[in-house]
């Protein structure tokens, strides 16, 4: 009963994903699909009471910088 619950939720977030990507496009979905490891951290902190650590704020700035860094355009 379990397994088939959360396959049901599984199956809901895929199709909600996809629907995002065929609103959002691609391009934006990828920005967002960088952005996962920060959101689960911050639902581990909400949901979980777990503490935050000195190594989440620096891996959270590297993922920032990352996108910021493929998000520039290119001169020319």
């Amino acid at each position: 009963m379990v397994r088939r619950a959360a396959r049901a939720r599984a199956n809901v977030a895929y199709r909600c994903w996809g629907l995002g990507i065929a609103a959002g496009g691609p391009a934006l979905a990828a920005f967002f699909a960088n952005l996962t490891p920060v959101f689960a951290a911050l639902l581990s902190v909400a949901i979980l009471g777990d503490t935050p650590r000195w190594y989440h704020g620096v891996a959270f700035a590297l993922i920032a910088a990352g996108i910021v860094v493929s998000s520039r355009r290119r001169p020319g």
